[in-house]
């Protein structure tokens, strides 16, 4: 039976020298680990731990906390007319009456002789027209895990692994408009951003794995392993976007999918005569989850600069599958004390262009794809060469 404890501390300090914001961050985190050798003779292995984890994203704030949110910005009155540029999606017009608009709605029309539009243009809305402000008493985001595994020596040199994994997120932090603090009100003022902690913030993710590992053979090494798993939550990255800045619109629907559920890989490499390597990297991952969407330029009730809201959970629906085959081929050459090493990969070998993302937009994105229409696929086959010295 081996035992390991652990503590570790850390403290993370941000001073921000324009906007004068200034957080430091401490977090302790235990760990827990065991191993016991069952039958005594390293054959059957179970293992166990637990710990506390700074979630590595908190490193960002230094990007996020100097933002300066000024969305006052210029649109073609030519655009705007024509329902082509976003945040007023008025009815067409006719654009020689934009300065009448402008005024109407309180806002600028100014004309520029040596621009390209001959109608002028108009400042589009403004919120959040100061700093991002940092809560001085912002605390660091941190995961709790716990993993539960079985090792089995199968012959010599090779093992199965099963293992059990849960990872709680906590602690996260978001910016949000102002006035939702304390407590998030519909038509809260929005003066700045306060990049702040919300309880209401988590991460989820439990899974189930099984490994497989042979070097069995001097001239073979393989890794296999099969990944069920179950990831939810209601954030998808540390900072800012426009989730949690104006209630209820960005609050809706926000927890769900944030994962794909299983994901099978096969890896490893042969070693040939003549100093020849042959390796593979292959894989298949279940379908990524998408949102339906609607956002602010598509919806006069919202506030402007609102970003967009969940018309169904976080990741309801289902995308394309990702299977995957990259392979190297490499030979190598020695050259007195020194070893040469050519080297060709092919990336996406069988050249398929698997769609990465659809169209999320109730309404349809950019004119010409409906919701649901692929926009972004794999890369086809790509080769790479190159060389290796070793001294």
């Amino acid at each position: 039976l081996t035992v390991k404890a652990g503590l570790r501390y850390d403290s993370i300090g941000y001073d921000m020298g324009r906007t004068g914001a200034s957080v430091t961050m401490d977090r302790w985190q235990p760990r827990l680990g065991l191993a016991w050798d069952i039958t005594g003779d390293a054959k059957n292995v179970l293992r166990a731990s637990a710990g506390r984890y700074m979630d590595p994203a908190t490193m960002n704030l230094p990007y996020y906390g100097v933002q300066k949110f000024t969305s006052h910005y210029w649109g073609s009155c030519s655009l705007l007319a024509t329902g082509q540029f976003p945040d007023y999606p008025i009815e067409p017009f006719d654009p020689s009456l934009c300065p009448a608009l402008a005024a109407s709605l309180g806002a600028e029309w100014r004309m520029d002789p040596e621009a390209w539009d001959p109608f002028g243009w108009f400042l589009m809305g403004a919120i959040g027209v100061g700093d991002n402000v940092v809560d001085p008493n912002l605390e660091s985001a941190y995961s709790d895990q716990l993993i539960l595994s079985y090792e089995r020596a199968l012959w010599p040199r090779s093992s199965v692994e099963l293992s059990l994994v849960t990872k709680r997120t906590r602690g996260l932090f978001e910016d949000t408009c102002d006035g939702n603090i304390p407590e998030p009100t519909t038509g809260a003022p929005c003066d700045h951003y306060v990049v702040t902690n919300m309880p209401q913030l988590k991460r989820d993710y439990d899974a189930f794995i099984v490994r497989f590992e042979t070097r069995t053979l001097d001239w073979l090494t393989l890794l296999a392993s099969y990944t069920l798993s179950d990831s939810k939550g209601n954030q998808d990255s540390l900072g800012f976007a426009y989730d949690w800045d104006f209630y209820p619109w960005n609050w809706e629907n926000r927890y769900g999918n944030l994962g794909y559920q299983h994901e099978i890989k096969l890896n490893g490499y042969l070693l040939l005569p003549y100093d020849v390597t042959i390796a593979l990297d292959a894989g298949w991952r279940s379908a990524f989850r998408w949102t339906p969407q609607i956002w602010d330029y598509d919806n006069l009730e919202m506030p402007v600069g609102s970003g967009n809201y969940f018309t169904e959970p976080r990741g309801s629906r289902e995308g394309a599958d990702h299977p995957w085959l990259d392979l190297q081929f490499s030979k190598g050459f020695r050259i007195g004390p020194t070893h040469l090493d050519l080297i060709v990969s092919v990336l996406n070998a069988l050249s398929q262009e698997t769609v990465t993302s659809v169209c999320e937009e109730v309404p349809g994105c950019f004119g010409e794809f409906d919701l649901g229409d692929p926009t972004a696929w794999e890369t086809p086959r790509r080769w790479e060469v190159g060389f290796r010295l070793t001294f």
